[in-house]
């Protein structure tokens, strides 16, 4: 005896020309009238709106904008670039294959990164500005060690430094519960760690901490890694219809970061599995949130 959905194909399978169109047709006209719904929702949800969210606020006033600096390095095309924590140092990756740290107050290179993959996509500095990571293609996050940097370290604890001693000969990543670093390869600017688990391309990285990073990516999540472990702590999803193309951290609360995707802004906790808010009103992807 044929299961229900064999016979529904075969049932199908069996209609005229003109059957199967009108069948289309009345699939489409229902189609439009649930997105009709779900605009009407949408619409009763928003109470406000951002004009009148910010009738209260002050103009601008007495505003100077000074000359921007310029940056000169990259061979190719830049795809990503961050500001560290305290303004002091840039990070900017590009097509070129390089990662290049600036002085951003006088626009002088610090440091340079040739990254173990060309196709980077994004990148974040970490806290202290002395980890950089990377993202792209290839489906990872590479982490990075940089010099020169600017960034305050006191907040830095040594349960949380990636970085080896000056007597080591390489770089490498702190085992759970030992005292001592798993080399992971040799040389300046060697890779810290490699964290797998997307299923598509990196699109956005922050550090919350220290020894944590962030990742979007087009597999429609947001990872959530711990790097001393080299390991993913937990995969952010709830309901994202697209490729969720940023991710950026709050200021001065670690645990709080926001997401942008498919028309959709969402608010995260990292302590929380699902979004504790979200913003409707793009009509497309959402490329950027700060």
């Amino acid at each position: 005896m044929a299961s229900p959905k064999m016979a529904s194909f075969v049932q199908l399978h069996q209609l005229s020309l003109a059957e199967k169109l009108h069948y289309i047709e009345s699939a489409k006209a229902e189609s439009e009238m649930l997105q009709h719904r779900i605009a009407s929702i949408r619409r009763e949800v928003r109470n406000t709106s951002l004009s009148q969210v910010s009738h209260s606020v002050p103009a601008l006033t007495n505003l100077k904008l000074s000359k921007p600096n310029l940056y000169k390095g990259h061979r190719g095309k830049i795809n990503d670039m961050k500001l560290a924590h305290s303004s002091q140092t840039l990070v900017t990756v590009g097509q070129d294959g390089f990662a290049i740290i600036w002085d951003a107050i006088t626009g002088s290179k610090m440091d340079f990164v040739q990254l173990a993959n060309c196709w980077a996509l994004s990148c974040a500095i970490s806290p202290s500005g002395r980890l950089i990571a990377t993202g792209g293609l290839d489906n990872a996050c590479t982490v990075y060690t940089v010099k020169n940097s600017f960034e305050d370290t006191s907040s830095v604890s040594e349960t949380d430094n990636l970085i080896p001693n000056s007597s080591d000969n390489g770089i490498g990543r702190k085992n759970e519960g030992a005292n001592h670093y798993q080399m992971f390869a040799l040389g300046p600017n060697a890779p810290v760690c490699l964290l797998k688990g997307h299923k598509a391309y990196i699109s956005g990285m922050a550090f919350p901490l220290e020894n944590k990073l962030l990742s979007s990516s087009g597999d429609m999540s947001i990872n959530y890694w711990d790097l001393n472990r080299n390991e993913r702590i937990f995969e952010f999803s709830d309901r994202n219809l697209g490729d969720v193309s940023s991710v950026a951290v709050h200021p001065s609360n670690p645990n709080v970061f926001v997401s942008g995707s498919l028309k959709t802004v969402k608010v995260w906790d990292v302590r929380v599995p699902i979004s504790t808010q979200e913003f409707f009103g793009h009509e497309d992807d959402v490329n950027v949130v700060r």
